[in-house]
């Protein structure tokens, strides 16, 4: 017998203890990590109305058209000028909040991208540079994996308890 594997003089052998609170330990840090990693960045809600109002003010420097299909979401997040920031209704509806240059500051909620997209061209049309300035883009967020992961997590860290 190899001296690891050598019964103890009462005949049984060592029995592998692993103590279970360090599973809930680093299930409690995973969880806390995800939450405080996430993105912290707040936006203030409005309505789609308000938002043509900054582009006919032409208040807007950029706008990203997002889609959740796991949410079955689409909203757009919105981007205001440096200098328009600390102006008249920004002032009010951003007060307290700290951005950095390139953060947005709004987020509204879209049913159609397609008709969106329409009046956003009847909007543009009407600034002087044609709307040229405002910069787009549009994304898809994918499932997040972490959805999977912690089932597994909870479901192993109950096997292991039991």
């Amino acid at each position: 017998m190899s001296e690891n594997n050598k019964p103890t003089p009462g005949g049984k052998k060592p029995k592998f203890s692993f103590p279970i609170y360090i599973l809930y330990i680093v299930a409690i840090a995973v969880i806390l990590g995800m939450h405080f990693f996430s993105d912290f960045k707040t936006t203030v809600e409005i309505s789609e109305y308000e938002f043509y109002q900054f582009v006919d003010s032409n208040d807007v420097n950029k706008y990203v058209k997002v889609t959740e299909p796991e949410k079955n979401t689409r909203y757009v997040l919105v981007s205001i000028k440096e200098e328009a920031r600390s102006e008249g209704v920004h002032a009010t509806k951003l007060k307290d909040q700290q951005f950095a240059k390139d953060d947005f500051q709004y987020k509204f909620d879209v049913d159609d991208f397609e008709s969106f997209n329409r009046k956003m061209d009847e909007h543009k049309s009407q600034l002087p540079d044609g709307g040229e300035s405002i910069r787009y883009d549009s994304k898809t967020i994918p499932p997040s994996i972490w959805n999977d992961i912690i089932g597994y997590i909870i479901l192993f860290g109950l096997l292991f308890a039991l």
